[in-house]
């Protein structure tokens, strides 16, 4: 599908004499974060459902990604306001992460034993944690023991159990103790690996992302309703630019790539929905009707 099948040559023109409000390109956005929860969820998914098994660890691995991901989308189409803006900036950084790991297992410059360390990781990173809530409690006796604490001490103190830990680190990372992510690289030295524009966002918004998901008013200090409007719209814009790279990943790594359309619709869900739902709202702002449904042209969506 093109702009073309969408509107006339006449509603192009006249949506370009239109001046855009800020309220227009909001609602845009959302249009394209429902675009992209749809082509997952419609395109991707059930192919991802129906895989032949038994899958490989790197399956898994990119497999785990992707879902993670579409929870992500899910969430950002359901917080269609500007007041969910702390809870849209975790979900783009989520998101973003999430996109970096597919890069890691599967992108031109994926790690050596990348699933063996993304699975590895999980193993570690639990037992670290476990290992971490028995050795507080074991250091202050004054406090009221939680419900979970005997299972995590049983978990830990099971015999062989430290060793296999720390076997598994020095094998997957050449030291004893887990590293705080699967790749033993801080986010700033994966961005750089990566490159492609993940070192310029994550300098240039990594920061404001934190600084909502943490304390203080470092992100919101002295922003008005309009900024807080614009930082939906930056959360959702970040996001639309990892994904199709990600999304493309997935597929020619699980074989969705095969499904007839598929990069017909990733280049339509890139390139045109933004540009479909800005003139949409511009014509509608004169009294003309909305053409939006045309652009759920995904079979099965009702």
């Amino acid at each position: 599908m093109t702009l073309d099948e969408i509107f006339s040559e006449e509603e192009m023109s006249a949506a370009i004499a239109i001046k855009q409000t800020p309220a227009m390109f909001v609602d845009a956005m959302r249009h394209s974060t429902n675009a992209w929860a749809e082509f997952g969820r419609v395109v991707m998914l059930p192919i991802v459902r129906t895989l032949l098994g038994p899958l490989s660890p790197l399956e898994i691995a990119i497999s785990t990604c992707f879902y993670r991901i579409m929870g992500c989308l899910d969430t950002m189409v359901v917080l269609q306001d500007p007041r969910f803006f702390q809870a849209l900036s975790g979900t783009a950084r989520t998101t973003i992460e999430l996109c970096m790991d597919v890069h890691l297992l599967c992108g031109p410059k994926a790690l050596d034993r990348a699933a063996e360390r993304f699975h590895g990781f999980t193993d570690a990173a639990r037992f670290q944690a476990a290992w971490k809530t028995v050795d507080f409690s074991r250091k202050h006796h004054h406090l009221d023991e939680p419900a979970i604490l005997a299972a995590r001490r049983e978990y830990t103190e099971k015999a062989g159990k430290l060793a296999e830990y720390e076997s598994l680190c020095m094998d997957l990372w050449g030291t004893t103790v887990a590293p705080k992510h699967w790749s033993k690289m801080s986010w700033d030295a994966i961005a750089d690996h990566l490159g492609e524009g993940f070192p310029e966002r994550r300098v240039e918004w990594f920061t404001l992302f934190a600084w909502h998901v943490h304390g203080g008013a470092a992100g919101v200090g002295g922003i008005n309703e309009t900024g807080f409007a614009g930082m939906e719209v930056l959360s959702r814009e970040q996001v639309a630019e990892v994904l199709p790279e990600a999304f493309r990943l997935i597929a020619v790594a699980l074989h969705l790539h095969r499904a007839e359309t598929f990069f017909e619709d990733l280049q339509f869900v890139r390139d045109s929905v933004l540009v479909a739902a800005l003139t949409d709202a511009k014509l509608m702002s004169v009294g003309r009707p909305s053409r939006l449904e045309a652009l759920r042209r995904f079979r099965g969506l009702q």
